[in-house]
């Protein structure tokens, strides 16, 4: 399935962008979640709704703006692939015509690095592949640019 991006709505500051309104020009600062420490503890009543869900949304709805693959697990269930995989596996070929790939774990503030993902995230840098743990959307965003080299 292609995506015609020309047929996207497009903001002046920040170009095409899918959705109903731009999600930089939208995107409530106060929203922007910082990470938390690691714990083995995590309270999961809430894990598919709320302030983290959210940002994924937002940060799915760029990666199709960006032309990025990617996969991203559904998050209303237990994953089915590693446990401490993070969140978004992300693909991209360049204009040079080399795939990159990096990872991306969402946190918001009431969530925490469990001590799988602590174990997988470094496993992924010890093979010196890019991992962002972040709650920040624009940080995500501009570490994949920078990583999967996207003008």
């Amino acid at each position: 399935m292609s995506i015609d991006l020309s047929k996207l709505p497009q903001c002046p500051d920040h170009g095409r962008y899918v959705g109903s309104v731009c999600p930089f020009c939208d995107w409530p600062r106060s929203k922007q979640p910082e990470p938390v420490a690691a714990t083995d503890t995590h309270d999961r009543t809430n894990w598919h709704r709320g302030p983290e869900k959210e940002l994924h949304e937002w940060f799915e709805i760029e990666m199709i703006r960006l032309g990025v693959s990617y996969v991203h697990g559904r998050m209303d269930k237990e994953s089915t692939i590693r446990k401490g995989w993070p969140d978004f596996s992300l693909f991209y070929t360049a204009d040079d015509g080399i795939c990159r790939s990096c990872f991306v774990e969402l946190k918001s503030k009431t969530t925490a690095i469990l001590k799988d993902q602590v174990e997988v995230i470094a496993e992924l840098k010890a093979l010196n592949i890019p991992v962002l743990v972040t709650g920040n959307f624009t940080e995500a965003v501009q570490f994949i640019k920078q990583n999967l080299s996207i003008p």
